[in-house]
């Protein structure tokens, strides 16, 4: 009978478990990466809908919102991050970085 050494049994074993096993833990780190970080995007989103709730008041039916916001990135034209109110879908308010916005409000 021609059987493999306990050296060659054992080096074929981790090479097959190295195999599987390293490609299974990337895919787990990646997903546990990206689920993180769509977290924490989701976290900074609810924090700046606080702060907008917190700068928002409504007194007769008119939105009274300050001059300049809390967060200086929705203060400046052209920073990527807007804010809009909407009131029975239609504009009410908008940040002034939203300035020459295109896109409809939905």
């Amino acid at each position: 009978m021609n059987s493999l050494s306990l050296r060659a049994r054992t080096l074929g074993t981790a090479l097959i478990v190295l195999l599987v096993f390293v490609p299974l833990l990337a895919l787990t780190l990646e997903r546990a990466f990206s689920q993180s970080l769509l977290d924490a995007t989701h976290e900074q989103l609810r924090l700046q809908n606080l702060g907008l709730i917190s700068e928002f008041d409504l007194s007769d039916g008119v939105i009274n919102m300050p001059q300049q916001l809390f967060n200086d990135a929705l203060n400046l034209p052209d920073s990527g991050t807007v804010a809009f109110i909407a009131m029975h879908m239609l504009p009410a308010w908008q940040s002034s970085s939203a300035a020459g916005w295109a896109e409809p409000l939905r």
